[in-house]
């Protein structure tokens, strides 16, 4: 009876300490999938790929090659290092 009583503890035990936390993690993904889900329907209605696709690009941006033309460049960062970083070697 004791060998018995022995493995029905053992068994508990290791219910309580994994079968419970990994049936609350499949329960979790399970949600989070499907708020994800849900979060990206919402995001596709109320943003259609059209209007995605009608944005307005940088006068200076050439999407044939990803480089600036002619204009401002105002996305780029054009200026001097300074001299610490500069020292010739």
């Amino acid at each position: 009876m004791d060998v018995l009583e022995a493995i029905g503890v053992t068994l508990i035990g290791l219910v309580v300490r994994f079968g419970i936390p990994i049936v609350l993690t499949i329960l979790i993904v399970m949600w989070l999938r499907r708020l994800d889900a849900r979060w990206q329907l919402e995001a596709n209605q109320t943003r259609p790929r059209a209007a995605v696709a009608a944005l307005p690009q940088p006068a200076s941006h050439n999407p044939a090659n990803n480089t600036p033309t002619t204009g401002n460049n105002d996305f780029l960062f054009i200026g001097r290092l300074p001299s610490a970083i500069c020292k010739a070697t």
